[in-house]
């Protein structure tokens, strides 16, 4: 009895202001007598603490946090007329089938109590605003539902579209004399054109280096210049001149190959490879390329 008159006393001077849960937890507590006494003197006054601040945060509307210290109360103390305060902050938060829980455990462990009936009416009401509840529940999804068929059907075009967009006839497929995919000779012939082609440029530029190295070895030779300074450049000369024409002979010999395969890549690949003869040119002044194709 103890344990409830100080539950009562500590919290008398405010009952004026407390809501309809906390009045009527606190008249339950002072009619309870000796039912639940927390172990220890530590853990009831810890009880009574945590009850006091649910309390208060329950009267400036900090529900979830007045939750943890009514619960946490309710551990310590496990008086079953707490469970009316727990229940009424569910119902507040709408946690309606914790609230109903709550309530109902209160009604099973204070079958005798004068507040009772107020508590089974109450899980009554809940009861009824849960059936709603998950009515417009199952509504909203059967809405979403249908729309989305509904938003499907509509993407998808109906068979009298699709008969208008069909073609009344077929048309017969072209005649397309072009390859439908090219072979390897047409990817090889560019390659070999490519190669010979950057190998022909070399040539040039090693023909231009020999010829001006033949024009200083002829001025430095007219002035009279010494021989040690005329070997070099003669040497020079030669290696860039030899350079030059296994470049040009090696280049135009690739870009003939892979022109012949472009050629008969073209013809369709049907002929023989002798019907089309590259020849590369190769002199001193130059390079080039004789092409005959036979038909």
């Amino acid at each position: 009895m103890a344990r409830f008159l100080l539950f009562v006393c500590a919290a008398g001077k405010e009952i004026a202001m407390k809501s309809i849960g906390t009045i009527m937890i606190l008249a339950l507590m002072t009619c309870l007598g000796g039912s639940a006494v927390a172990q220890t003197p530590q853990e009831r006054d810890l009880a009574q603490r945590r009850y006091k601040v649910g309390e208060q945060l329950y009267d400036i509307s900090q529900y979830e946090k007045a939750l943890v210290e009514f619960e946490e109360a309710f551990r310590l103390c496990p008086l079953p007329a707490m469970l009316y305060n727990i229940a009424r902050t569910h119902e507040v938060l709408g946690n309606l089938q914790l609230a109903i829980g709550r309530y109902r455990q209160f009604a099973q462990a204070l079958p005798d109590s004068p507040h009772t009936p107020l508590v089974s009416t109450r899980i009554k009401s809940l009861e009824q605003r849960l059936a709603r509840q998950r009515a417009a529940e199952v509504a909203a999804a059967e809405a979403r539902k249908q729309a989305e068929a509904r938003k499907q059907a509509a993407a998808q075009p109906s068979p009298a579209q699709t008969a208008e967009r069909a073609p009344a006839s077929v048309p017969p497929p072209a005649t397309d004399i072009t390859p439908a995919s090219h072979t390897w000779r047409w990817t090889a012939g560019w390659t070999g054109v490519g190669v010979g082609g950057a190998a022909l440029a070399a040539g040039v530029v090693f023909g231009a280096l020999a010829a001006g190295k033949s024009n200083d070895f002829e001025q430095l030779r007219d002035s009279g210049g010494a021989h040690d300074s005329l070997q070099p450049l003669r040497e020079s000369g030669e290696r860039y001149e030899t350079l030059q024409i296994a470049l040009m002979a090696g280049g135009g010999a690739i870009v003939a190959a892979g022109g012949a395969l472009l050629i008969w890549e073209l013809m369709g690949g049907e002929q023989d490879t002798e019907a089309v003869a590259l020849t590369p040119t190769v002199s001193r002044s130059g390079a080039g390329i004789a092409a005959h194709v036979r038909f």
